[in-house]
């Protein structure tokens, strides 16, 4: 083991210094003098544009239609006008990774981990718009709001 790690040292410290340059244990320190402090803006790694922001779920990447429709839909956005992001799970099944793949090398993809904090009314609340759609104002009353407040918190 010493060996290899001789052998390779040189190559792994040009990594670190790529790709871990701020893994140096003071991350909290930085992360609280930015946010709580105001301090080192100017270290922030600026993502903000003035394109306009497309926000999407797509279901879960099964193969189905609606990750071909997406798929489809994002081949044809014009991203010097818009930036698209997609909401998705942290849900894995066998086919879901190759259809992200396939998406426009623009995407920007947010996971969120973890599940729903709601009561079993707003769930079924919501499974009932996922089921049904929000195709008229009727349907509106369904929409477990508080739900998404709290997710929103």
């Amino acid at each position: 083991l010493n060996n290899f790690n001789k052998q390779f040292e040189s190559q792994y410290k040009e990594f670190l210094d790529e790709y871990c340059s701020y893994d140096d244990g003071n991350a909290t320190n930085r992360l609280i003098d930015i946010i709580f402090k105001g301090k080192n803006q100017d270290e922030l790694i600026k993502v903000e544009s003035n394109k306009q922001k497309l926000l999407f779920y797509c279901g879960g990447f099964y193969n189905n239609g609606i990750t071909v429709s997406a798929t489809n839909l994002f081949d044809q956005i014009d991203y010097n006008k818009y930036e698209v992001v997609v909401i998705d799970n942290s849900n894995y099944h066998k086919d879901k990774w190759m259809n992200i793949q396939k998406l426009h090398p623009n995407v920007h993809i947010i996971y969120r981990p973890g599940f729903v904090n709601r009561t079993l009314k707003e769930t079924y609340k919501q499974n009932l718009i996922f089921r049904r759609g929000l195709y008229n104002n009727k349907m509106l009353k369904y929409t477990p709001v508080n739900s998404y407040k709290r997710e929103l918190k």
